[in-house]
């Protein structure tokens, strides 16, 4: 019963993520009077799985718009939101760590540390030693 329930909240939860016949109308609607500079940048620049794009990409197909004169525009917009979305990441794994291990950025003061964990035994237990390098 508790399953059944849970995967009946889960599926609402994804359903809702999915764009509505309405909102995809209203989206046709605007990519449709969008001028050809934004409509091209957004789509160069967006990344692939963005579930806009099919609908931006019918939208060029139709009107009949050449984006090659904003290709390069384009891809360095991707590559620079790539890059910041990485990096985004990359901090929060190393506050992850560095918060798993005890070490706040603060306490750190320009130090690196690192950190070893040693089982102790076939007991489970852990031991996990830190020095500065």
């Amino acid at each position: 019963m508790r399953k059944g329930f849970g995967f009946l909240i889960i599926c609402l939860m994804l359903s809702n993520c999915a764009p509505s016949e309405k909102s995809i109308s209203e989206t046709r609607i605007k990519y449709s009077r969008q001028s050809p500079y934004e409509l091209c940048m957004n789509y160069l620049s967006m990344p692939d799985w963005n579930q806009w794009q099919p609908y931006r990409a019918e939208a060029i197909q139709k009107r009949g718009i050449d984006c090659s004169p904003w290709y390069e525009e384009g891809y360095a917009l991707k590559q620079k939101k790539s890059d910041e979305l990485f990096e985004s990441g990359k901090k929060a794994f190393d506050s992850t760590i560095d918060a798993a291990y005890g070490v706040t950025p603060e306490s750190q003061k320009g130090k690196k540390l690192v950190c070893t964990t040693q089982r102790i035994g076939t007991s489970g237990m852990a031991k996990t030693t830190c020095r500065e390098k």
